[in-house]
């Protein structure tokens, strides 16, 4: 079955303004996430985690402008991010893209997204330096970047962050 198949989603696009939510974890979902998703304006939260989705991150997601908590972990997305998906500075609860085959630079505009409380980059190809933009995200208290292809050194930034809350780094 496809995002666009299920009930959830034909509720959305029936009705995007009063569509809040879009959870569909762990719902044995395949294929591609659907670029339609950027029309409903109106979700906080979209958790298509833990399925068999492909493809890109369509950069439309980046027009969930109310979207609080964006969860695609456990997939096969494959590609570069889109840097409309690393600007969404409302993002205040999560932003989980682990598990995946996702590549390219962690650009320095995640420091923007100042609200963060949950970064998972984990298991994915992401490459080059990791940005000190990071430490920028005081409400931090969870940072996975493990086992991807970063080079050189954890910035010194990460580790002067006072969130109050011991930060889980991984």
């Amino acid at each position: 079955m496809t995002i666009a198949n299920t009930a959830e989603y034909q509720a959305c696009v029936h009705s995007t303004a009063s569509c809040t939510r879009l959870l569909l974890s762990s719902r044995e979902l395949s294929g591609t996430i659907p670029t339609e998703i950027g029309l409903f304006t109106s979700l906080f939260a979209l958790y298509l985690d833990s399925n068999s989705l492909r493809g890109s991150v369509p950069s439309e997601l980046g027009l969930l402008t109310a979207c609080v908590a964006l969860n695609l972990g456990f997939n096969q997305l494959s590609g570069v991010v889109p840097l409309e998906v690393w600007g969404m500075t409302q993002i205040s609860r999560a932003l989980l893209v682990h598990n995946n085959q996702l590549e390219g630079e962690v650009p320095t505009e995640i420091g923007l997204v100042s609200g963060l409380e949950n970064l998972n980059l984990g298991n994915n190809r992401f490459s080059s330096s990791i940005p000190t933009e990071i430490g920028k995200l005081k409400y931090l208290d969870k940072l996975l970047l493990h086992s991807n292809l970063f080079a050189g050194i954890i910035p010194s930034e990460i580790g002067q962050m006072t969130t109050g809350r011991p930060l889980q780094l991984m």
